[in-house]
C-alpha cells in the first residue's frame, strides 16, 4: 500500500488482466488485453521475490488498466495510481480494504462467465471499467503513522519489560503444579513464584 504513486500513466498504456479469466470482461478490452497469473509453484523466495518486483515495475510502467481477482496484485497497483477493476466477495473480510481505501469490489460470482456469461452482473452490478486512479496520499500517511507508532510500542515494551520464561503461569503456583503434573515436562522442572522452570 505504501508504493510511491508513479509519475504518469504510460502514453501506449495496456490492459492487465491477471487471473481473471473466469470473469465476464467486454471483447473490447479483452482482445488487447495481456492475459497472465501470479499463480507459481513453490520455488521460494529467491526466485519468487524478483519475479514480483519484475511484476511490478511492469504495471508500474506499462498498465493503464488491471482488471485482477488477485488482492495482492490491486492493492500494490492502486497504490502506484493505476486504474483497478477489482473482482472478489463482497462479504470477505479480506478484501473490505478494496472498499475501505475508496474503491470497488464487483461480486466475481455474479460477473463470472459460468452464470450466464456474466448477463446478471451486468444487470444488477454494473462495472466501471474505465475507473480513475484512487488518491491515497492521505491511506498513506495514516499507515506509515500507524506502523511507525507500533514498531515504537513495541520497541518501548521489549526495552521495559524483562525476558519471560517459556511456561509463565501468572496466575499462580496451583496452576503451574497442574501443568506440570499433566504434561510431559522433564521431572526436574521447578515452579517457582508461579512459574514453570524448564530444566
Amino acid at each position: 500500500m505504501t508504493f510511491p504513486q508513479r509519475e504518469r500513466p504510460p502514453a501506449d498504456g495496456k490492459t492487465f488482466i491477471v487471473d481473471a479469466q473466469g470473469i465476464a470482461i467486454p471483447r473490447s478490452l479483452r482482445k488487447r488485453a495481456i492475459k497472465m497469473t501470479h499463480r507459481m509453484p513453490p520455488l521460494g523466495p529467491d526466485v519468487t521475490l524478483p519475479f514480483a518486483q519484475k511484476l511490478l515495475e511492469m504495471y508500474r510502467e506499462q498498465a493503464s488498466l488491471v482488471i485482477t481477482t488477485r488482492l495482492h496484485t490491486a492493492l500494490p497497483c492502486m497504490a502506484m495510481g493505476i486504474p483497478v477493476v477489482f473482482f472478489g466477495s463482497p462479504a470477505d473480510g479480506r478484501t473490505s480494504i478494496i472498499n475501505d481505501i475508496g474503491g470497488t469490489i464487483y461480486d466475481q460470482r455474479l460477473h463470472s462467465k459460468r452464470l450466464a456469461r456474466g448477463l446478471l452482473g451486468r444487470a444488477i452490478n454494473q462495472v466501471d471499467w474505465s475507473p480513475e486512479p484512487l488518491g491515497l496520499s492521505e491511506v498513506k500517511k495514516r499507515l506509515a503513522r500507524a506502523v511507525q507508532s507500533r514498531l515504537l510500542s513495541i520497541e518501548t515494551l521489549a526495552v521495559r519489560s524483562p525476558p519471560r520464561d517459556l511456561f509463565d503461569v501468572p496466575s499462580g503456583h496451583a496452576q503451574a503444579l497442574a501443568l506440570k503434573k499433566n504434561s510431559n515436562i522433564p521431572p526436574s522442572s521447578t515452579v517457582q513464584h508461579g512459574r514453570l522452570v524448564i530444566k
